[in-house]
């Protein structure tokens, strides 16, 4: 959003910096939003995230389809297959983006009507219409700048552009209004492994959102590359959400039948596996960087 800022006031100083830009961004909008003591409280917000994450890849696919009209594709340029550890790069970046299951209960105890066929239609709709996105923008994006695309592929764009300074806009409030579907389940797991024997404090509520929010700010500001946090995000957190934790809790919980505990056991080995390997390939893409 920086560059999308210097390029609309045509200042570059002190208050267009990074640092000071996203303190501003977090204090005004990100922090507020965090306080809320309910998902449903969200629900408009989480609307307008979600669209202007979609305006995005439209913004993506027609930049890219004017292109290849007018320049073509170079079919020679085109990889279908690359370095083998880019694979389990690519992985827990794709784990991340999936990654939902710390709010579904939440989610379920305040649905209307809940039920089991009514929260598992909720899920499906979510997943096939973020799958849908991430298809588009990922393939017209690939096509668009081959290998020369970003992990960020919004810094592959001139920013000049008034469609992609939008989309880039658009994103950014995607992602701060998105941000407090974080926060939620990170206080309310602090407050219930800390704190369950104690009476609800508002003093105690905010302390901990301030934390996690400044601790969020702390590393933004010197996190330069999107790409390096949900690569490792996916193949730590993600990982044991989505892949270890379950079949865990499914080992404990149903200890009395055996055949079908097999499958539990082969998604833990998955999963620990994508763990460790993603998190090892994510630390060496840091110091050696795919790209180079």
């Amino acid at each position: 959003m920086q560059p999308v800022c210097v390029n609309i006031t045509g200042v570059d100083n002190f208050f267009t910096s990074k640092p000071i830009l996203e303190t501003l961004v977090v204090v005004i909008f990100m922090f507020p939003l965090s306080c809320v003591d309910k998902l449903s409280s969200l629900r408009f917000s989480s609307i307008l995230s979600v669209a202007a994450t979609i305006f995005l890849m439209i913004a993506v696919v027609i930049r890219s389809i004017e292109y290849m009209v007018d320049e073509g594709i170079d079919g020679s340029k085109i990889h279908y297959t690359g370095k083998a550890y880019g694979v389990f790069l690519a992985i827990p970046i794709i784990t991340y983006s999936f990654t939902c299951q710390v709010n579904v209960l939440t989610i379920y105890s305040e649905l209307e009507r809940a039920s089991l066929k009514r929260m598992t239609r909720v899920i499906n709709n979510a997943f096939f219409l973020i799958f849908g996105v991430y298809l588009l923008m990922s393939v017209f994006g690939y096509l668009r700048f081959l290998n020369t695309v970003h992990s960020d592929i919004l810094l592959n764009f001139d920013v000049r552009d008034p469609l992609i300074a939008a989309a880039q806009i658009g994103i950014s409030v995607a992602i701060f209004l998105s941000y407090p579907l974080s926060v939620f389940p990170a206080r309310f797991t602090i407050e219930k492994l800390l704190f369950s024997d104690k009476e609800p404090s508002f003093l105690r509520f905010m302390m901990i959102t301030v934390v996690l929010v400044g601790l969020s700010l702390a590393i933004a500001i010197v996190t330069p590359n999107l790409g390096v946090v949900f690569s490792l995000l996916g193949s730590t957190t993600s990982a044991l959400v989505c892949f270890v934790l379950p079949p865990l809790f499914y080992l404990k919980i149903f200890e009395s039948r055996q055949e079908e505990r097999l499958g539990a056991i082969l998604l833990l080995i998955i999963g620990a596996t994508i763990g460790v390997i993603g998190t090892s390939v994510s630390i060496y893409n840091i110091v050696h960087p795919l790209n180079s």
